[in-house]
């Protein structure tokens, strides 16, 4: 038996066997097979089953990306879309947080607000941008309070959830090894919440971005999404699709950092519940 178990771990040196392995090898390739013929196909239908007007192609695409990246053009409307959605992020988030843990640790203010929480959360982002523009204006301002509106109800309700699910076990036996109020805090109730607050924010970026958008539909001399409504408005179809296709990039990339903070930081969950 002995013997048994010392191979396999000479077989798997990494912990993980081979059928898990094989498994996200296929997955990989996967990942990159889907995409690839599906660029392949629309490279193929481009000016042979459909008018290039409509659907572009995505080697028109590529040289649009070259040639916005070459000459720098996409630099300003880069900064002004960011600018807009970091500023409204961390408006929203800060707040949020707060809002979620005084929820979380008095059931009456829980009971208060959760209502409203949902309320708001729930109302159409292109029926309120209207309002932010006679509140706040056409410019920086509208596009920041826009997309905060958006983060606050987004994380406040997914922090006053995680808070809602506290283990109180783990918090009980933080509290019998001797630990302090704020070190239970620290060592019990932090940990197991920041796994809804980094969800609340892989929930909120992509809102974010398109709540920005919104407002720069609305109005807007720069920004990603200027472009996409300024190439809309003459039939450009491949710098909007370029446009839509660098927003997607920049969420994917934002929200893959935040999967692997959250691996990170939260690493001690799989291997607890490998045990």
């Amino acid at each position: 038996m002995t013997l048994s178990v010392s191979k396999r771990r000479q077989a798997s040196p990494s912990g993980v066997d081979p059928h898990t392995r094989s498994l996200r090898a296929r997955l990989r390739l996967e990942h990159l097979i889907i995409p690839a013929l599906a660029i392949g196909l629309w490279q193929l239908a481009s000016g042979r089953w459909i008018d290039p007007l409509f659907i572009s192609s995505p080697s028109s695409v590529a040289r649009e990306f070259y040639e916005v990246f070459s000459n720098g053009s996409i630099w300003p409307d880069i900064r002004v879309t960011f600018s807009q959605v970091g500023v409204g992020l961390l408006v929203g988030f800060i707040p949020a947080v707060i809002l979620g843990n005084l929820m979380g640790l008095s059931d009456r203010v829980g009971r208060a607000v959760s209502p409203y929480l949902t309320f708001f959360f729930t109302i159409p982002l292109i029926s309120i941008a209207p309002i932010f523009v006679i509140w706040l204006g056409i410019g920086f301002r509208m596009k920041v309070g826009l997309v905060a509106f958006i983060v606050f109800f987004l994380v406040a309700r997914t922090t006053f959830v995680g808070m809602s699910g506290l283990n109180q076990d783990i918090v009980n036996a933080v509290h019998m090894m001797g630990a302090g109020p704020w070190q239970r805090i620290r060592m019990a109730v932090v940990p197991q919440e920041l796994i809804w607050i980094i969800t609340g924010a892989k929930l909120a970026v992509p809102l974010a971005i398109a709540g920005d958008v919104v407002g720069e539909f609305i109005s807007s001399t720069q920004g990603l999404g200027f472009v996409m409504n300024n190439a809309a408005s003459v039939l450009d179809t491949t710098r909007l699709l370029m446009a839509v296709t660098l927003l997607a990039a920049f969420v994917t990339i934002i929200v893959g950092v935040l999967s692997l903070l959250e691996h990170r930081l939260l690493g001690w969950r799989s291997t607890s519940d490998s045990h």
